[in-house]
């Protein structure tokens, strides 16, 4: 019995202490999924018309994008969107953008001009078709382990 009860506490405080311990965005990419979220924040289209999230980092630095990826599908799953992992070139090739544009879904775009361990400054475009994309370039600073949009300038709409 006393066995029990000491398995019991023990058990008790790991639970305690993992449900505790605050998370802190530590990984490379997720500065992207923050400018991702600037760049969805008020878009209605991105929840309710869209069928497609496709996410174009062929000019990023990206080294490691599992970690953004992961978080760009939970956000795909949460809103029943497919995400992909194509250019408008490429979706083009597949038959997926017509006429310049993209009926089914948006294209989200970085081109990066730095990425180092404490700051990322990229250029975001979130692409519909050519009449129909927003662009900005962002300063994303990491202070005491956590992520912050600290710049958005240039910012223009076709």
């Amino acid at each position: 019995m006393k066995n029990k009860i000491i398995l019991f506490l023990s058990l008790f405080a790991i639970i305690l202490a993992t449900s505790c311990t605050e998370k802190t965005v530590t990984d490379l990419n997720n500065p992207y999924f923050l400018v991702f979220e600037d760049l969805a924040r008020g878009d209605s289209a991105l929840i309710g018309r869209v069928k497609y999230i496709s996410v174009d980092l062929s000019k990023s630095k990206i080294k490691d994008n599992s970690n953004f990826l992961n978080l760009m599908q939970e956000y795909c799953n949460k809103y029943n969107v497919t995400l992909l992992h194509d250019s408008i070139q490429s979706l083009e090739e597949k038959g997926l953008v017509k006429n310049n544009s993209f009926y089914d879904g948006v294209v989200i775009y970085f081109e990066d001009e730095k990425k180092t361990e404490n700051e990322l400054i990229t250029t975001a475009m979130k692409w519909y078709s050519g009449r129909g994309a927003v662009c900005s370039s962002y300063t994303v600073k990491k202070f005491d382990n956590t992520w912050s949009i600290t710049n958005t300038e240039n910012e223009w709409i076709s």
